[in-house]
């Protein structure tokens, strides 16, 4: 994955606009400025303490904040929406084998139904919150979750991992079908830090909950026809299964 990629989406917004009139204001500030030194040359005996204040504030009220907007509004290359989800997803993609391995499992083992790959943002801890283009809000931290069907049993495989840093945490479960309570696509709340406000990020989630309320799976899905789709295979290959 590449981080430093992946950093660019979070990267300050830059305007155009802003760039422009910092430009426009900085020309100004210059131009005043060249003017009184012009002056100071031309007139040698002008003592310097009567022109200061023409210095004072072209350097003030134009230099300074011209150049700040220009500094702070340079166009930069971020990547868009579709990008940062191509390169987390592409990743997400990637853990098939290693879901396997993890559960101690081959694919011949779980032919009861083509796997299930979630993929979705979580927001709360994340450090780094935006929402797109899209009005759709990413995160840098992503979970992925993988379930693949035997003839008995859901096998589940969930990896949360940093996009923009090292770091990630794997988790497997194995929900034999007669203990899965309910499988749903629902809206959920959760808490996001955004430049220093505290908001609420709805968004859709997949919940699988076995027998006794302990077991859950969440995730901000990514897709979620493709979410909704798995509910129901999934609520399909159970009521097949405890009907068998």
């Amino acid at each position: 994955m590449d981080y430093s990629k992946n950093q660019s989406y979070f990267s300050r917004d830059f305007s155009i606009a802003g760039f422009i009139a910092g430009l426009a204001v900085l020309a100004v500030g210059l131009a005043l400025l060249t003017r009184t030194g012009l002056t100071l040359y031309q007139n040698k005996n002008v003592n310097f303490s009567e022109v200061r204040f023409f210095i004072l504030i072209p350097l003030v009220f134009f230099v300074t904040p011209g150049a700040l907007a220009v500094i702070f509004n340079v166009p930069h290359r971020t990547i868009s929406d579709f990008e940062y989800d191509a390169s987390v997803e592409g990743y997400a993609f990637t853990l098939r084998q290693r879901a396997l391995d993890a559960l101690g499992i081959d694919k011949s083992e779980v032919k009861e139904a083509v796997p299930v790959i979630l993929v979705g943002y979580d927001f709360e801890g994340a450090d780094r919150v935006k929402q797109g283009g899209d009005g759709k809000w990413r995160s840098s931290i992503c979970k992925v979750i993988t379930m693949f069907f035997s003839r008995d049993k859901l096998y589940s495989y969930t990896m949360t991992f940093l996009t923009t840093k090292t770091g990630e945490n794997e988790e497997t479960n194995v929900f034999p079908y007669k203990d899965i309570v309910s499988v749903s696509s629902e809206l959920m709340f959760q808490r996001a830090m955004v430049r220093e406000r505290d908001i609420i990020i709805i968004a859709e989630a997949f919940k699988l909950a076995a027998r006794g309320g302990t077991s859950l799976l969440t995730v901000n899905v990514l897709d979620s026809h493709y979410a909704r789709e798995a509910v129901g295979t999934i609520r399909a290959l159970i009521r097949r299964k405890n009907q068998a």
